[in-house]
C-alpha cells in the first residue's frame, strides 16, 4: 500500500471551504498603510486608497506570495479593479506591469 501526503485544501464548493479560508486567512493583510482586505465567505477584496494607487501591486504581489505560501493559489482570471472617483472627475491611470497580467478594469462590482 502507498502512501500519499495531502497537499491542499478542503474541496471548492464544499460547506467547510469558506470556514477553512477565513481561518487561513486570519494572517491576510496589507501591507501598504491604509490599505484595507475585505474578505467575505472565501473571497478577500483589497482596497486601495486613492494616494495609494501607485503602489497597489505592491499589495498584489503581496497577496500571491501569502497565497503560495498557505497552499492557496490566486487566481488571476477572477481578479478585477474598479477606480472609484470623486463625482464629475473622471481619468484614466497608468497601469504598470502586474504580478498577475491581465487584470480587467470593470465599471461595477458584484459583491457575492
Amino acid at each position: 500500500m502507498t502512501v500519499a501526503d495531502i497537499k491542499a485544501s478542503v474541496i471548492q464548493g464544499s460547506d467547510l471551504g469558506p470556514a477553512s479560508y477565513i481561518f487561513t486567512a486570519a494572517d491576510l493583510h496589507p501591507i501598504t498603510t491604509g490599505n484595507k482586505i475585505v474578505k467575505f465567505a472565501d473571497d478577500s477584496y483589497l482596497v486601495v486608497l486613492a494616494s495609494n494607487s501607485s503602489l497597489r501591486l505592491k499589495d498584489i504581489a503581496h497577496i500571491q506570495k501569502w497565497a503560495a505560501e498557505s497552499n492557496l493559489k490566486l487566481i488571476c482570471r477572477k481578479l478585477k479593479e474598479i477606480v472609484f472617483t470623486t463625482r464629475g472627475k473622471c481619468g484614466k491611470t497608468a497601469h504598470p506591469p502586474s504580478p498577475c497580467p491581465g487584470i480587467e478594469s470593470v465599471n461595477s462590482l458584484r459583491v457575492k
